[in-house]
């Protein structure tokens, strides 16, 4: 009980409180592969607020983790190419979300989420309803110099319905 270091037999350390020998409180841990996660511990677990980053900062999760994966609110940061601020369940976004393409996005490779069959252009955004970390259900995409249009997607593929303008809609 009390404040202290660990380093475990897999290499990653935790520094922060502990409660009976296990993490709980305040803390921080860095993993062997240089992740770091840093915020509240509930019984050796990542459980409460708190941030998760990689790669030196180019994915960043910030929110409410619990078992050490975002539950409930929460934001994402793909550094220069994306940012996601919204729902998630066990990890994944699940619920209302909005992303945005920033100017030096270019779509993974293992991300197959499309719109009107093609990949997500930079400096677009979609604000809707997500499930199993992919787009589903009802929402709005907007695409720079061509305004906002409302989508139906199922499993990241998206298509345009309608174009809304001033509030109007128009086909």
């Amino acid at each position: 009980t009390g404040f202290g270091k660990y380093t475990y037999k897999d290499g990653h350390i935790y520094e922060g409180t502990f409660l009976n020998g296990i993490s709980h409180g305040k803390g921080k841990t860095i993993y062997k592969n240089e992740s770091v996660y840093e915020g509240d511990y509930k019984d050796g677990y990542e459980t409460g607020i708190g941030t998760y980053s990689q790669d030196n900062g180019k994915y960043v999760a910030k929110g409410e983790f619990v078992d050490g994966l975002l539950n409930g609110q929460g934001k994402v940061f793909w550094k220069g190419t994306a940012e996601f601020e919204g729902e998630f369940s066990g990890g994944d976004r699940n619920g209302d979300g909005f992303v945005k393409y920033l100017k030096q996005f270019k779509q993974p490779v293992d991300d197959p989420q499309t719109i009107n069959g093609k990949v997500w252009p930079s400096e677009s955004s979609y604000k809707g309803q997500y499930k199993d970390d992919f787009k589903d259900g009802q929402g709005i995409a907007n695409f720079k110099g061509l305004g906002e249009f409302k989508v139906t997607c199922i499993k990241g593929e998206c298509k345009t319905d309608e174009k809304v303008a001033l509030g109007h809609n128009k086909k």
